[in-house]
């Protein structure tokens, strides 16, 4: 099962002293999809990515569509965000990467949203000077889903600015996305990745252009069209909790 290739993060992998070169990334990646008999991707795009760019894979190749976050699901089924009004609720691991930074500077100041940082290994030097960003450090990732599921109504799936430019975003099935999702919340993600085309496709959530776009994407959803996001949301978060997407994949791959 592939957790990254780095081979395929040229752009935002080739930075920093403690970067293996991008062509010694090819060799390894090479060598160990060139040794399996069956590899797990994130996504289909991956999948044509993977035979594309490593024509000496002769693996049997699977697309995984969306990562599991096991979990019990904290749902509140009838739970609708204050007409007009939005918590947004980012979640990641912000080691070695400026997203934290550039959220902080970058998510737009409107008196209709709020929003709650649950980050992992950020520097507890960073000042936030915002009193409509909440910040968490180091949360329990088992505990996460229902945290956010009472706290949030929308959660947040984005990068920083070196790996958005990097197209690697078209292939990757993020796992903030699936930790959302188990919550039952609907997704905001960028136009053009893979997270935001999968989230508009079925239902659960929406493409967005820039940051600064959400207010506006969200002010255009109808109270209908949030009840019935909220319920696919639901049925997947259903799904993702209890291991369905991996269990079809492992079936897929026999």
């Amino acid at each position: 099962v592939l957790h990254d290739l780095k081979a395929l993060q040229a752009q935002a992998f080739s930075k920093g002293p403690s970067s293996l070169p991008v062509a010694e990334w090819w060799r390894r990646e090479a060598a160990l999809l060139c040794a399996a008999t069956t590899v797990i991707v994130h996504s289909e795009p991956m999948a044509k990515a993977v035979r594309c760019r490593f024509p000496g894979v002769t693996a049997k190749i699977v697309a995984l569509g969306l990562f599991d976050y096991l979990c019990t699901p904290d749902l509140k089924a009838e739970q609708l965000c204050e007409e007009g009004r939005a918590r947004i609720a980012y979640c990641g691991n912000v080691a070695g990467s400026s997203i934290f930074e550039e959220l902080l500077t970058a998510l737009p100041r409107t008196h209709a949203h709020s929003y709650t940082m649950y980050v992992a290994n950020a520097a507890r030097a960073v000042q936030n000077t915002r009193d409509d960003i909440a910040v968490h450090l180091d949360c329990d990732a088992d505990v996460l889903p229902s945290q956010i599921a009472r706290q949030a109504d929308f959660g947040l799936c984005w990068w920083a600015q070196d790996v958005a430019s990097s197209g690697y975003l078209s292939l990757i099935s993020p796992h903030k996305a699936s930790c959302y999702l188990a919550a039952g919340l609907p997704i905001l993600a960028p136009e053009n990745s893979y997270i935001g085309e999968f989230a508009e496709s079925v239902g659960v959530g929406l493409a967005v252009s820039s940051l600064s776009s959400i207010p506006d994407a969200l002010g255009a959803l109808s109270r209908p069209q949030l009840q019935a996001m909220k319920a696919r949301c639901r049925l997947l978060a259903h799904k993702v909790s209890a291991g369905e997407y991996t269990a079809a994949a492992l079936t897929a791959a026999e």
